[in-house]
């Protein structure tokens, strides 16, 4: 691989796969593309087996070499799970909810709402 494996486009993707092909992630659904000779875009999300999500967008330039656009987001669903679990009203909700037995069509729910 070259020094910089933000150029060219072979480089930056073995790169991206290497980066989320490690034993701690669980999954990756990150793809590698380009539209141009120029420029190249990787996207997805990885989940980690501690159960941490990234959803991830970058935006690079092959021509310099360089990110010129990057984003991202990270999530701890565990932690999630937790905080929704210890949240009395709603798991009251939801198990009201689930032992319902009656459902409605959407125009049923219009005509209650008076939309239809």
């Amino acid at each position: 691989m070259a020094t910089n494996p933000l150029k060219p486009l072979s480089d930056y993707s073995r790169f991206v796969t290497e980066s989320f092909g490690q034993p701690n992630v669980k999954s990756s659904t990150v793809a590698v593309w380009s539209d141009s000779p120029y420029t190249g875009i990787a996207e997805g999300e990885v989940i980690f087996t501690n159960g941490l999500r990234f959803r991830m967008r970058e935006e690079v330039d092959f021509d310099v070499g360089l990110i010129t656009s990057y984003g991202a987001e990270i999530d701890d669903f565990n932690r999630e799970i937790e905080l929704t679990r210890k949240n009395k009203k709603l798991m009251k909700l939801l198990d009201e909810r689930g032992k319902q037995t009656k459902t409605y069509t959407a125009a049923e729910v219009r005509a209650k709402l008076g939309l239809s």
